[in-house]
């Protein structure tokens, strides 16, 4: 065999089936008047398709499986197909057996297998009970023509290679209900170098399932069992259909696609039926589409749809002939026609036919010319229009009714309105010969009123004015302002000027008028009124007081006394000199004390009429004089109880003086004085700022004592006899106020006041201590001769002086020496200087000071600073705790470098002091154990923040489990940025932490994978909340995750975002949601869909009010509820009920149909209107009815007044603004039945309106 390499090919792909089909004929049998009628050959096809692929996708069918192939047209040498009729040679893709279905990679290529596998492709379970047929298409590869083993750059080697094996042949195979496979078919190999078989080429099969296959649960699958590697022993296929045998159907279902569907269900399942059905009459070809479903007897559905034709029945409109035009004039009080007849149109047609108009129901045609459109259409829907004229003419004059005559004293009379009425519309247009406004002369005028309607019908009527003057005439005047005359406090008049302000005077009626006025010569500066008498032709008068005002302007003339120059604090001003033509009063704002330096002082002089003038005057004060201050002692004060300082110091009185003031005094005292001479500097400061300085002296002495406390010891005399007690040994924690300097101790016989040598010799303490009795060096040295109790006493002294002591006892414990000596010389041996010690064992026996030479210096101990001699003071053997009497006692010096440890920093000499040692925990005595310094950089682990100096901070180190003492074992640090990534909350630096984009879903060890700001506005992925809006500032007014800038509804919380109509508007705050034109809260009470743009409630006259919410619905300004109350069609803006007054209330519900305030049932003229209607008789008899004269409607008329009078004449009643509330009665008894006049003023202006009588009836 010949290698040949392969170079895959990576594609998408899908699922492919073949479509199952129904068969529907469809045949015109006829048209006619009703309809056009078709019938209908239904059936199922022999043979349906159950699964397929034709592999130009690399997508399995649901349920199939194979082993790995290649998606393609790989063999790309292949020969002509052996047929042409659409095989795979026309480039379209195909299955490629090359792969195996296990293996691996062995160490040459990595695209090589290293055992052999099986190639199969399976279909998924299918029901072929009725057996059917398998086509496809296969072929063996033909022999390589690429000898090529290797890739060559990107152009791979071929996979192409003939299976030559018989184990490398194609099965065709069957499975039924998951059992073993069994061959169908095979295609045999032809050898080696044999690529002539027929299955070389592509070959196309048709392959009938046998009847051993047959079941309700088969799988077929083409398999070869062997090959020998993925670029050996290749095999395609393609278009691949398995189709079988359907069984008949038992029902059928047809749409017929005009909202009308058949079912049939059929007692004897069939493969075919048929079926007639009767479209409805149309005048044009309408397309349907028809449905079909076929229920087949093993349960399968099948459904096809088919667009089909439907020829149309008929499309010849009637014959059409209007009929005759009408002229007509309008009713009477009308403004239209009543026409009962207007005739019918002529038709001729053979079908059916409707005929419709646009006439008025109510055969009312309204003046002017009608057009009415009669359309004639026949049950196919073809129509003729013809229309008919009918013309209505106005030849009805308008009613005017206009206003009585008037006798009036008011020449400016406006006159009452006319009124007018027509049978038309609109109102007719009122005219008289006066205009408005007009001032009507004294006698009388004559007015003409004329009404003219629409149709020029004029009606004329005369109106009489007579009038009477005797109204005074009107004028106003001005309040003036005059000023002073100059250099005078009062103002000389001119009447002409006064006069410009009396503002001309008229009078109603037009006539001239007469001026006469009070104004004097002069006036004086204030406020003064002179009266005005204005008169007309007639006499008549009219009085008007004028306010007149006289101000003085002129301002004062100030001249400031002199300037000064002071240096007295007492200053004299002087006076300004003043000149003005009133009075005046004058000020100044000079200070009570006036300050160093220049002041301007302000005259300012105000005269009676308030006009201010200033001036200024300098006022120079220069204040030299330097302030006194004497201080009256200098305190010596003791310290404060308990402390080493003085405080509430009294520090006396300070006395000060200056010629002006004295501003401030002030010292620098503290608030606490130490012990010693402390100066006080007192300094005070006059209102100019001289200065004085004095000084005092406070002295603080220390005049209180130290406390010497001591506490009892036992000690023991060594192997020489010899013991020693320091001062330090019995001192119990002495103290002082301010500060312990020394200590001094001494000895006596336990009888205080005797000397122990010489019991005559009291011991003189005060004098020991003077001569040097009490040893400063605070070593006292006991011996046998001092074996039991002694008394030491501890003398403290202060820095000031100041002493205390206190005696403690000492019991001194005996040794071996001791015995010795004191029973040999018990009584011989002297103590020559009375030093407590005896000659023999006193080293200076005439010294009462000394006693004791430890080192043999001839320096007594108490003088000699190192008494042993070993080269160490006895306060520092002390100190380091060594034997100051035992030369073989020193201090240590572990490093032997000739510094004691208490004075050695480095008392190990390994290079690191005492001090760093005991801080990090190594040994200061040891040399071997000292503070490591891992890195050798100098700064031990205890300083170094790097040990190990790898870069990492120990801390960080300890925190992230590397090692901070190991520099090859550090933590990762992926940003290199000093922080290990275990700590690092951003560990690629990519300006993104950890979290946030583990959050995003980006990669957080990688710089270049991080969240995206797509609309840069500085923040990234999931934080910004409007991530494709530009908003730095992030504002979420409503907190629902969505900002401001893309939030649909800003202020209120909908995190779903639902926009139903997308107009950018969220559902939570669209009062539109669908965007119909209709509100939501409209269409939910509407019972309409607010989410389907397609659901709208009814809206006949399209003013955006659907009808169940709308008043009225054709908008024809009568509300749906009177129109149905009335008889008149809400739904139609032509059908309206009669309103005779046009008032909005319709005749059926309107009481009033004139509206002239008169309701019907007593109107005797209901449709014409009435002014008023008087009562003709009154039955004053307590039923209710007519107990009272009425006159309708008298509230119209509130300054009315009326009269009644008997036949005899006699005055029964006489009232203004009566209210029909007269009922009979005349001074309390009953008017008799009668007869009684009446008159009537209905504007109450002395005219009688109405005149009449009516009858009074018990």
């Amino acid at each position: 065999m010949k290698l040949n390499n392969l170079k895959y090919f990576f594609l998408f792909v899908v699922n492919f089936s073949f479509a199952q089909t129904l068969t529907i004929t469809d045949t015109l049998l006829s048209t006619t008047c009703s309809g056009t009628l078709i019938s209908f050959d239904l059936s199922v096809p022999n043979e349906i398709s159950l699964t397929g692929f034709d592999f130009n996708t690399g997508t399995l069918p649901e349920g199939w499986d194979s082993t790995a192939f290649t998606i393609g047209t790989p063999c790309t040498g292949e020969r002509a197909s052996s047929y042409n009729d659409g095989s795979p040679t026309d480039g379209s893709p195909y299955f490629w057996a090359t792969v195996y279905n296990s293996g691996g990679q062995n160490d040459n290529n990595r695209f090589f297998n290293n055992s052999l596998g099986e190639r199969y492709v399976e279909t998924n379970s299918l029901d072929v009970n009725a057996g059917g047929i398998i086509d496809f298409d296969i072929r063996y590869a033909s022999d390589d023509p690429d000898n090529r083993t290797v890739w060559n750059g990107d152009d791979a080697p071929q996979n192409c290679e003939t299976p030559d094996n018989p184990s490398e042949q194609v099965y065709l195979q069957y499975s039924k209900n998951g059992g073993n496979w069994i061959n169908i078919t095979t295609w045999a190999t032809c050898g080696d170098g044999q690529p002539n078989c027929d299955w070389y080429w592509w070959n196309k099969n048709s392959v009938s399932i046998p009847e051993a296959a047959k079941s309700a649960n088969t799988k077929f699958r083409w398999r070869q069992p062997f090959s020998s590697n993925y670029y050996y022993d290749n095999w395609g296929l393609d278009n691949i259909d398995v189709r079988a045998a359907p069984p008949p159907a038992s029902q059928w279902i047809l749409d017929f696609g005009d909202g009308e569907t058949t079912t049939i269900n059929l007692a004897t399942p069939s493969l075919t039926t048929s079926l007639t059905h009767l479209y409805l009459p149309s005048n044009q070809n309408n397309s349907r589409t028809i449905s079909l479903t076929a229920v087949l007897t093993n349960g399968l559905i099948f459904t096809v749809t088919k667009t089909i034709i439907v020829p149309l029945s008929d499309n010849i409109p009637p014959s059409v002939s209007a009929p005759a035009s009408i002229t007509a004039d309008t009713d009477p009080g009308d403004c239209f026609a009543t026409i009962l007849d207007i005739g019918l149109p002529v038709v001729l047609e053979t079908c059916s036919v409707s005929i419709v108009s646009d006439k008025p129901l109510n055969n009312q045609y309204s003046k002017g010319l009608t057009t009415i459109n009669w359309m004639v259409t026949d049950n196919a829907s073809n129509s003729t229009t013809v229309t008919q004229t009918i013309l209505v003419i106005d030849n009805e004059f308008p009613n005017l009714t206009i206003p009585v005559d008037v006798n009036s004293t008011d020449c400016s009379l406006a006159l009452l309105a006319a009124n007018t009425a027509d049978n038309c519309g609109p109102t007719p247009t009122i005219t008289k010969s006066i205009p408005d406004g007009y001032i009507f002369p004294s006698g009388q005028t004559a007015v003409i009123w004329q009404a003219e309607d629409s149709s020029s019908n004029i009606t004329s009527k005369t109106q009489l004015i007579t009038i009477t003057d005797n109204t005074p005439p009107t004028a106003t005047v001005t309040p003036i302002t005059l000023e002073t005359d100059v250099g005078k406090c009062f103002k000389t008049v001119n009447r002409g000027i006064l006069m410009q302000y009396a503002a001309d005077p008229t009078d109603n009626c037009q006539s001239s008028i007469s001026i006469t006025d009070n104004i004097p010569a002069q006036f004086d500066v204030g406020i003064h009124s002179v009266t005005y008498v204005f008169s007309d032709d007639t006499g008549n008068q009219t009085t008007l007081v004028q306010t007149v005002t006289i101000v003085d302007l002129s301002i004062p003339i100030i001249t400031p006394p002199a300037d000064i120059n002071s240096d007295s604090c007492v200053i004299v001003l002087g006076d300004p000199t003043i000149n003005d033509n009133c009075t005046y009063t004058i000020s100044n704002n000079a200070p009570p004390t006036f300050p160093a330096g220049n002041t301007i002082v302000t005259w300012t002089v105000s005269d009676s009429s308030g006009n201010i003038s200033t001036a200024t005057q300098n006022v120079f004060f220069n204040d030299n004089t330097d302030p006194t201050i004497m201080i009256d002692s200098n305190p010596i004060v003791g310290v404060d109880p308990g402390l080493c300082t003085a405080s509430a110091v009294d520090l006396g009185t300070e006395i000060t003086n200056d010629d002006c003031s004295v501003a401030s005094v002030t010292n620098n005292a503290p608030d606490t004085f130490q012990i010693g001479v402390t100066t006080v500097t007192w300094t005070v400061e006059d209102s100019s700022g001289n200065i004085a300085i004095a000084t005092q002296t406070v002295t603080v002495i220390d005049d209180e004592k130290p406390v010497a406390r001591g506490r009892d010891i036992v000690i023991e005399l060594n192997r020489n006899g010899i013991a020693t007690v320091t001062k330090d040994q019995i001192n119990a924690g002495s103290s002082d106020n301010c500060l312990l300097e020394s200590f001094g101790i001494t000895k006596f016989d336990n009888n205080q006041s005797q000397n122990p040598n010489n019991p005559n010799d009291p011991v003189n303490l005060s004098a020991k201590r003077n001569s040097g009795a009490f040893l400063k060096s605070g070593i006292l040295t006991f011996s046998c001769n001092d074996v039991g109790v002694k008394q030491v006493t501890l003398l403290a002294t202060d820095s000031s002086g100041n002493t205390d002591e206190v005696i403690v006892n000492v019991t001194i414990l005996s040794s071996s020496l001791c015995s010795t000596s004191t029973t040999s010389t018990p009584t011989t041996d002297p103590d020559s200087d009375g030093d407590g010690f005896l000659d023999s064992v006193d080293a200076f026996p005439n010294d009462p000071i000394e006693w004791l030479d430890t080192d043999g210096d001839n320096i007594g101990n108490n003088s000699d600073n190192d008494d042993d001699g070993d080269g160490f003071s006895d306060d520092i053997e002390i100190i380091n705790n060594s034997d100051p009497l035992d030369d073989n006692s020193i201090p240590i010096d572990i490093d032997g470098d000739g510094l004691i440890n208490p004075e050695d920093l480095d008392d190990d000499g390994d290079g690191f002091s005492d001090i760093i040692e005991d801080l990090v925990g190594t040994s200061p005595n040891d040399n071997n154990d000292f503070p490591l310094d891992t890195d050798n950089d100098g700064i031990i682990n205890f300083y170094d923040d790097d040990d190990d100096n790898d870069g990492q901070l120990d801390e960080y180190e300890n925190i992230c489990g590397s090692d901070p003492l190991n520099f090859m074992f550090f933590s990762t640090d992926t940003d290199l940025d000093g922080l290990p990534d275990c700590i690092d909350l951003d560990d690629d630096n990519d300006g993104f932490s950890d979290e946030e984009e583990i959050f995003e879903g980006t990669l957080p060890k990688d710089k270049k994978s991080f969240p995206q700001d797509y609309d840069g506005d500085g923040i990234a992925g999931k934080r910004d909340n409007c991530f494709n809006v530009f908003n730095p500032d992030q504002l979420d007014t409503d907190e629902d995750t969505f900002g401001d800038a893309c939030d649909n509804c800003i202020n209120i919380f909908n995190p779903d975002q639902r926009d139903y109509d997308l107009d950018l508007i969220g559902n939570a705050c669209d009062d539109d949601d669908d965007n119909d034109g209709q509100s939501d809260i409209v269409e939910i009470e509407c019972n309409s869909d607010p989410l389907n743009e397609n659901s709208l409630s009814p809206d006949y006259d399209n003013d955006g009010l659907p009808n169940c919410i709308d008043l009225d619905d054709d908008n024809d300004t009568q509300s749906d509820i009177a129109e149905i109350n009335c008889g008149s069609d809400p739904l139609d803006e032509n059908s309206m009920s009669p309103d005779y007054d046009n008032d909005g209330i319709l005749d059926c519900d309107d009481n009033d149909k004139d509206n002239d305030g008169i309701i019907d049932l007593i109107d005797l003229n209901p449709f014409n209107y009435d002014e008023i209607l008087i009562s003709e008789f009154i039955s004053p008899n307590g039923d209710g009815i007519n107990d009272n004269w009425e006159i309708i409607p008298i509230e119209r008329f509130p300054n009315n007044e009326v009269w009644i009078y008997s036949r005899a004449g006699n005055l029964l009643l006489n009232k203004k603004q009566y209210n029909n509330d007269w009922n009979g009665y005349y001074k309390g008894n009953p008017a008799p039945e009668s007869s009684y006049l009446y008159m009537i003023d209905l504007n109450g202006d002395k005219v009688i309106d109405y005149k009449g009588w009516f009858y009074l009836t018990k």
